[in-house]
Formats: C-alpha cells, structure tokens, sequence
C-alpha cells in the first residue's frame, strides 16, 4: 500500500453536469438546471436552442483571444461559493447563471473575460470531452502522473491475461495495460462511446487483431453473455446513471471461471463540494450517491456468483477546500458458475 502525490487539475475550463428541471414555452427558452442528487441550483440558462431534458453537461472555457464566446459580467462570492454571470451577443445562449465552488478551476474566472459556455447531452459531451482532454503525441497516455501509473501497474498484474483469453475494455482509452493483452496474445475488445477516442487508441496501441466498438454503455452492452475471459470495468461506473445496472452486465458477460476487474469507489469524507472537472466525479460520487460504493457493488457482483479474489488499495491526494487523502481499490473478482 503506497502513498501517491497530489493530483492537480492545471486546466481551466470548467465540466460540470446537472439535471434540467424547468423549461419555459417562450424564446429565449429559460433553462433550469440543478445539481444532480440534490435540490440545489446549479445553472439558469437563456438560450434560443432547445437542450432536451433530464442530465446535461456544462463546459466553460477560455474564449483565448478576441471578444468571442460569452462575456463574464459579474462574479460574486457567497459563503463558500461564486455566483458567475455571463452574457453573450451573438450564438444560441443570450445569458447564463451558475453556481461554483470557489475553488479549484473556479478561482480562474476574469471578470470582463470572454468565455466560450456551451451545455450539451451525454454522448455530444463526452466525445468532445475525451478528444480534448487526453494528450497527443510521442509517450501520450491516459494515466499520466504517479496515480495513474501505480493504477495501471496493479490493472496489470491483476489481469493474469493467457493467450487466446478474450478480453474487454468497458472504458477505453490509451492505457497501458491494453498492450500487455496484445503481447500475450489474447483477444482484446474496446469499447467506448466517443470514435475519436478509439480511433486515437487503435493507433497508440498498434494492434490490427483488435476491436473497437464504438457503443453508449446507457444502451446495453452490445455483446451476449459468457462471451470474455477478463471484463475490465476502469473509471466507468461512475459517469454512468444506473452504476449497478451497468456493473451486472458487465459481470454477465463473464465466462464460468472468468474474472472482472472493478476500479472500485473512492473512500473518503469529501463531501462539501460538487465537481468542476469530470475526473472530480469519483471523488464526490461516493458522498452523494447512497448506492454508489463498494458493499453496493460487492453485492452486486455476489449475487451473480462472483467473489473476491484478491485487491490492491491505493492511497493518493487531491486539493479540494483543505488537503485529504483518499483511499481506493482496485478488486479482482472470479465467477464461479
């Protein structure tokens, strides 16, 4: 059990998400948006373009040079939080109102600054999302820094891939563990509901025997059960709406002796803020989420015949109002029927 270093978010655009609760009838259409698992307000948005309802996703970004994007008119401080306001000329969104932490990203916001401010559905969120985010180039990964490499370090000696062994990635991406399968020579499957990230792994991973699936786990896995040796379920669970829906079929599609690694809930106490980057949601899930931590989950995977067989716990850090560490699991479960 190894102490990692802080993680430290160093871009400044701001993701967060909410539900849509309200939707006036006249244009510009007025848009509700509160905090998900709570009856908080997050965002009041004018917009001319409709945004549909149920969860949204917020991205706010620097506009860089020139006056483009929004306008941000005020920015005011109540007890813990920043009210920002915001008002654009031209596109679809005319004004908007969120609710920050003042905290982290949020501290980055100039008044009179231009800010690019959009609010999108999932799949239209998390293909930009994972295009932007994930670095380009020589050496680039999707684990970078000290965590993501003692993570992807116990992923590999957990997997105990065998050649021919049929192996799927639930939530791909650039990891490193993925070129120990093709050098075992086992089946690998990735999947992931943005193209542009699988077209960026099959190119980093240099395996033509691979598949990548481009599919919207909300939908159902498209795969019949008992089809893989190992299922790997890394950094998914939490940006999903039915965690333990989505964690049964996972563990479904396991073989009679097959084996599901499950990056499990973070354990901490952090439960006095909301996210402002999308890697935050695995720290303040397990706070707000009664159902989304590990007794859930073991049940979940219990019932379906599965047992631990072994697990590796890690420590790290993350600033959020006061320095915390944070404690999480990485479990290796067998299907025994």
């Amino acid at each position: 059990m190894q102490k990692m270093g802080m993680r430290k978010g160093k871009k400044k655009a701001i993701h967060t998400f909410g539900e849509v609760v309200d939707i006036t009838e006249a244009r510009p259409y007025r848009i509700e948006i509160f905090k998900t698992f709570s009856n908080e307000p997050l965002c009041t948005v004018y917009s001319d373009e409709l945004v549909g309802d149920g969860l949204v996703y917020i991205a706010i970004a620097p506009a860089g040079d020139g006056k483009k994007g929004m306008k941000l008119k005020e920015l005011k401080k109540e007890r813990d939080q920043l009210i920002a306001k915001f008002e654009a000329g031209k596109g679809p969104i005319k004004k908007a109102e969120i609710t920050l932490d003042d905290r982290g990203r949020a501290q980055n916001l100039v008044v009179g600054a231009y800010y690019i401010f959009n609010v999108f559905k999932r799949r239209e969120f998390f293909e930009g999302y994972e295009r932007k985010s994930i670095p380009v180039g020589k050496g680039a990964r999707s684990e970078p820094g000290k965590t993501g490499e003692e993570r992807i370090a116990n992923f590999l000696e957990l997997m105990d891939v065998k050649k021919g062994d049929r192996v799927l990635d639930t939530a791909t991406g650039m990891k490193e563990y993925l070129r120990q399968v093709s050098k075992k020579r086992g089946s690998l499957t990735c999947l992931n509901m943005s193209p542009s990230i699988l077209k960026r792994t099959r190119g980093w991973l240099g395996d033509e025997n691979a598949n990548f699936v481009a599919y919207d786990i909300e939908e159902g896995f498209p795969f019949k059960y008992g089809t893989f040796d190992v299922v790997i379920c890394d950094a998914l669970l939490e940006y999903v709406s039915d965690c333990h829906e989505a964690l049964a079929q996972a563990g479904g599609l396991v073989k009679k002796g097959g084996s599901l690694l499950l990056l499990e809930p973070v354990k901490s106490t952090a439960r006095d803020f909301y996210p402002q980057d999308m890697w935050e949601v695995a720290l303040w899930r397990p706070g707000h989420d009664p159902v989304f931590n590990t007794r859930c989950m073991r049940e979940t995977l219990m019932s379906r015949k599965f047992e631990v067989v072994e697990k590796r716990e890690m420590r790290f850090e993350y600033p959020l109002y006061k320095k915390e560490e944070f404690c999480q699991s990485i479990a290796k479960f067998q299907k025994s029927i």
